[in-house]
């Protein structure tokens, strides 16, 4: 896998899970493409049950950045 294609389906995932802890549909993507969003302003606890497979925000330390 690329490591542009490992960044963008990091931040899909946090996104999505994002969009899951507030009870918000989840809006439709092409494969890869521009993601929609809005800017994440909330934080709760229920968004790492939701942001599988991720240690980390940050995607340069995060489990799923590693060979």
């Amino acid at each position: 896998m690329e490591a542009w294609e490992k960044r963008y389906l990091h931040e899909k995932a946090k996104r999505d899970a994002y969009y899951k802890t507030m009870g918000w549909e989840i809006p439709k993507n092409e494969k890869y493409g521009t993601l929609t969003t809005y800017e994440i302003r909330i934080w709760s606890s229920d968004f790492w049950k939701h942001f599988i497979g991720h240690d980390s925000l940050d995607f340069r330390r995060c489990c799923c950045n590693k060979p």
